[in-house]
């Protein structure tokens, strides 16, 4: 399996001036280094929980599928399935129909299957990569994102603006274990191994 972003995040989960309003900052100084921490605390954020916080396209690439196999979409949620395409055993590239597959999009992590009566192409290149699912993964709007993910996130910003070097004299196992509990309680990486 290969998993390749297409496109990055098309949005933040939280904006600078969420930011300066929860770190109660009164000055318009620090945006970059704001903007700078809010997206390192998503990226950590969707390291932990598994999550994709904001909508990004991807492409999942697979060596073999099974007639009836059940394909698990990572990088949840899973909002759509663009196309599955793959190359059969005369090496052309062949996209399979939507009446084959049905997608659950409401399934954390998303997956694909084939439909009732149906089976997905027998006639698949024994071949890296064959199979090519695209699909556009991640929360669609701000709105979706579970609170406490924003909330720990906010946590986390917090310190790491309060905290600005590697080492500080600051207890930093009861700041943490705050937003690594929130974290925590949406964490989806248990289902996608």
């Amino acid at each position: 399996m290969t998993l390749t972003n297409i496109t990055d995040n098309t949005f933040e989960p939280l904006t600078v001036s969420d930011v300066r309003e929860h770190l109660r900052i009164t000055s318009s100084s620090e945006t970059r280094l704001l903007k700078s921490i809010i997206t390192t605390a998503r990226q950590y954020v969707e390291r932990r929980t598994g999550l994709r916080l904001g909508t990004s396209l991807w492409i999942l690439s697979l060596d073999t599928l099974d007639a009836d196999e059940v394909v698990v979409v990572p990088e949840p949620p899973l909002q759509a399935v663009s196309s599955v395409q793959y190359v059969d055993i005369n090496q052309t590239t062949q996209t399979v129909s939507t009446s084959v597959y049905e997608i659950d999009t409401g399934a954390v992590p998303g997956k694909i299957r084939p439909r009732f009566g149906k089976q997905w192409p027998t006639d698949i290149l024994d071949h890296p990569n064959a199979i090519n699912v695209t699909f556009t993964a991640g929360y669609a709007s701000v709105a979706e994102i579970p609170c406490g993910v924003i909330h720990g996130m906010l946590l986390l910003i917090g310190h790491w603006y309060n905290n600005r070097e590697d080492n500080t004299q600051v207890n930093l196992h009861s700041i943490l274990s705050g937003a690594e509990h929130l974290f925590r309680m949406h964490s989806v990486l248990n289902e996608l191994n």
